[in-house]
């Protein structure tokens, strides 16, 4: 695994212009897969890394604030014509929420995890959750979804790419 970073200091501005910098500074690696992490938002730095993504996972939470921010940025992802999936982290929240953003695009959503402090806590120490946490056997089965969907739904647009590039 190569892990490519940026950063930005607090009270800064130009954090799109990091994410973009840290996508290039990416393509010096051979990989089989990319992962852009972005911060929360439907700013120039998460629609730059829906811009450079063939699959999207949409991270949202229980509030309403959250959701209004999930349904701008669906519009954006299927406007881009990029696949994606949902997931609810602290769907506990507000259960209400929750099952409004399940149901707001069933066929994409790819599972819930609960609030955790042992999450919390292993963020604080930067360290992996322990496997006895409940969220990590949730993480794992969502892991899971999202790669089959990108072997279903990626993979094979990138196979008839190349076939037609052949032609």
């Amino acid at each position: 695994i190569t892990m490519v970073s940026g950063d930005i200091m607090e009270g800064k501005t130009g954090s799109g212009k990091v994410v973009e910098g840290t996508i290039k500074a990416s393509a010096a690696f051979d990989y089989d897969f990319r992962i852009i992490d972005s911060a929360p938002g439907t700013g120039y730095p998460v629609l730059t890394c829906i811009k450079n993504s063939d699959y999207v996972v949409l991270v949202t939470e229980a509030t309403s604030l959250a959701f209004k921010d999930l349904t701008k940025l669906v519009e954006i992802v299927e406007k881009k014509k990029r696949a994606y999936g949902i997931v609810i982290n602290r769907e506990n929240i507000d259960p209400y929420i929750a099952e409004q953003t399940k149901s707001y695009r069933r066929e994409r959503y790819l599972g819930s995890l609960p609030s955790d402090e042992t999450i919390a806590l292993a963020l604080k120490k930067s360290v992996p959750p322990t496997r006895d946490s409940k969220s990590v056997k949730k993480l794992e089965e969502i892991n899971e979804r999202i790669l089959t969907k990108i072997q279903n739904d990626v993979v094979p647009q990138s196979v008839s790419q190349q076939a037609q590039v052949l032609r």
